[in-house]
């Protein structure tokens, strides 16, 4: 599964859905040349205090399939389009599973903007895949967090995080944030 995590005192969910990153994306379904079952998933956010409404999706690429993945970006821009008919403002993250040269991440930048290269300030590292290799240098960012085209929205800050414990990472990702700022 792709969780979306939010605070439920600041916003509410107004829609959510999943669909499969495949040429049947309604049935749980395997894409194209992908490897095994991929998602995305997503949800109409309602901030409680501005009652502004945001769109959230959260994805997970194919890690084996180069077909798979560069689908699953036109697939989840389609559905971007499909949803927002509003033009509300867009969020889209996840585990990518490819690098930012590579043709997914180019089809997604044409139609959004990586947090990461329009933030204000920028820490850490732009390399997000450790394999769990303390003693490596991370391989690559596969990684991101895009936000639509939309001059309402902002990124004041944008980080790879680092942390470890006794020389042993969480995951074999180190987790990306952005602070992103949205006017009505």
């Amino acid at each position: 599964y792709s969780c979306i995590f939010y605070k439920k005192d600041k916003f509410t969910l107004i829609q959510q859905s999943t669909f499969w990153l495949s040429p049947t994306p309604d049935s749980v379904s395997k894409g194209w040349d992908a490897a095994i079952v991929r998602i995305c998933t997503y949800g109409l956010f309602k901030n409680i205090k501005t009652k502004q409404l945001i769109w959230v999706f959260n994805t997970h690429f194919d890690h084996i399939g180069k077909i798979a993945r560069l689908e699953s970006a036109k697939l989840i821009i389609k559905k971007i389009k499909e949803v927002n008919t509003k033009n509300y403002p867009v969020i889209l993250s996840g585990d990518f599973n490819v690098r930012p040269e590579d043709d997914p991440i180019l089809y997604i930048s044409g139609a959004m903007q990586n947090t990461r290269t329009i933030s204000k300030l920028v820490y850490g590292p732009s390399d997000t895949w450790n394999a769990f290799k303390f003693n490596a240098k991370p391989d690559g960012c596969i990684d991101y967090i895009f936000i639509s085209k939309d001059k309402r929205m902002s990124v004041s800050k944008f980080a790879t995080l680092t942390d470890s414990y006794d020389m042993k990472y969480p995951s074999d990702h180190f987790p990306v944030l952005a602070t992103i700022q949205i006017n009505k």
